[in-house]
């Protein structure tokens, strides 16, 4: 980003957010037109239900967490493609995957290390007997080395034995004064899901400074979790090890660096350090695999659309609060009511809060509609039980 730094402050981070902005829309873009069909529903629908609002706040932003969420969702996804397709769509995916790697595992160390998990991942979910597989993962295989060198070097590779340095923010949970190492263990062990939580909404945006409703996290995590169990149906035995397996590193890895430091969850790990890793976890439960195939009704489809695009709005109105006017500053609804920090232009915050509500809620309806002709419907089981013999 240090080519886009000028004397003109707000203008060098102007740029610098849209040309995030741009990267993620490119390479979601290429994914589209690079995979395969039954892959496409996967590919929009993992950012749908990930996204609002810590995605949506951090992908277009100038923290190097923007290509590391933006890396890791592509990445897994354009490798999985990569082991299925041929001729110039295997190449120009093999490219997608190489760049969105490089760039995540160059921007944060913790984010190499996630890029070799997206790497054993895919490749066990791909995996085939066969000399052309071999060959095929060396692609992946030279990456994650690359990936390992680049954490290797990053000032985040102490962590894994020292822990995180000391921090005096308060946790979430009150402990004992002098809390043995066991029950801040116990502590992280039951608290650490909030992460999770947190990326939907209940951690607050910024460096923890913008608190959101309970509106937003709440309709936010019930769509990832709805979308998800109901893709659980379209699963094989690949799948299943998969979604458990990562969902395991994103429930114990941050307890880990938690007790490495004694500290308890609250503190020194944030909801946006393992967003890429919800981002891989919502993709691999979206993926279909097995014989039975999974699509939103209609209703669904309604539901998902309304919750985000109230949890968009919601969270989308309190951030423009905190940078316009300040937290505590009053003027209710209205934005440009006692607005303090805004650019000399004719239209103001109000118009374009609105602006931007309608056309994340009209995007996703787009979304809702465009997608059913692409869900794939595979072969289901025809075979019924026989009726019993009620004689």
């Amino acid at each position: 980003m240090h080519v886009f730094v000028s004397s003109k402050i707000g203008l060098s981070v102007v740029i610098m957010r849209l040309v995030n902005a741009l990267y993620f829309v490119g390479v979601a873009t290429l994914l589209w037109f690079l995979l395969p069909r039954r892959l496409k529903s996967t590919l929009v629908w993992q950012w749908v239900i990930t996204m609002v609002p810590l995605g949506l706040f951090l992908i277009p932003s100038v923290n190097p967490s923007s290509w590391a969420i933006t890396g890791i969702g592509a990445s897994w996804i354009a490798l999985y493609g990569f082991f299925q397709s041929e001729g110039k769509k295997k190449l120009g995916l093999g490219v997608v995957y190489s760049l969105t790697t490089f760039l995540a595992a160059g921007a944060r160390g913790d984010a190499a290390i996630f890029e070799i998990l997206t790497a054993a991942v895919v490749c066990f979910l791909a995996f085939r007997p066969k000399r052309r597989f071999a060959w095929e993962a060396v692609l992946p295989i030279v990456l994650a080395a690359v990936a390992l060198m680049f954490y290797l070097t990053s000032q985040q590779s102490g962590v894994i034995t020292t822990g995180l340095p000391e921090d005096t923010a308060g946790g979430t949970v009150p402990l004992p004064a002098k809390p043995s190492a066991l029950s801040i263990l116990v502590n992280n062990l039951l608290n650490s899901p909030s992460l999770v939580i947190g990326v939907f909404g209940s951690w607050e945006l910024g460096w923890l400074d913008t608190a959101l409703p309970v509106v937003v996290w709440a309709f936010g995590s019930l769509v990832f979790a709805g979308v998800s169990f109901g893709a659980l149906r379209s699963s094989d035995w690949r799948k299943i090890v998969s979604v458990a397996g990562v969902a395991l590193v994103v429930w114990l890895l941050p307890v880990y660096i938690l007790q490495r430091s004694l500290s308890i969850v609250g503190t020194q790990v944030q909801a946006r350090y393992i967003l890429p890793l919800i981002v891989l976890l919502g993709g691999l439960l979206l993926l279909q695999t097995g014989t039975r195939a999974w699509m939103l009704t209609g209703l669904q489809r309604t539901v998902v659309v309304g919750a985000l695009s109230v949890s968009q709005a919601v969270s989308l109105h309190y951030n423009f609060k905190r940078y316009v006017s300040g937290v505590g500053s009053g003027g209710g609804l209205d934005l440009d009511n006692k607005a303090q920090w805004w650019w000399g232009i004719p239209v103001g915050p109000m118009a374009i809060w609105v602006i931007g509500a309608i056309a994340f809620a009209v995007m996703l309806a787009i979304i809702a509609r465009e997608l059913q002709q692409y869900d794939e419907v595979l072969p289901r089981r025809r075979k019924q039980e026989p009726l019993p013999n009620l004689t």
